[in-house]
């Protein structure tokens, strides 16, 4: 069972990313940047903090160009070895607009 929600996660990933993609111009791109990046890994499993930034070149009337916050990621090795998020959380700072809220508004 949890493989199934796994699957309808990705595919709300996938429409959210190409909501946003739709909205951005053919000639720019989205940019996401990270800083102050910490990882502390307990053989499989790992959790990782950073400072991020992301730009989205859109035309949309009242909605900010850059969201910003703090990530921690928790993070597991799946069983052909590759890390998988199994959670996020964001964390505002300050009065910029986050990455969760980005999402909100393209879901």
């Amino acid at each position: 069972m949890p493989h199934l929600l796994l699957d309808g996660h990705l595919k709300d990933e996938e429409q959210y990313f190409n909501n946003i993609i739709n909205k951005i111009p053919k000639e720019s791109s989205l940019t996401v940047l990270f800083d102050d990046e910490q990882l502390v890994s307990f053989g499989d499993s790992a959790y990782l903090s950073a400072n991020y930034s992301v730009t989205v070149p859109h035309n949309i009337q009242g909605l900010a160009n850059v969201f910003s916050g703090k990530l921690q990621f928790k993070l597991l090795r799946d069983k052909q070895q590759l890390w998988t998020i199994y959670q996020w959380q964001d964390i505002k700072s300050g009065e910029s607009t986050t990455w969760s809220e980005l999402k909100g508004y393209f879901n």
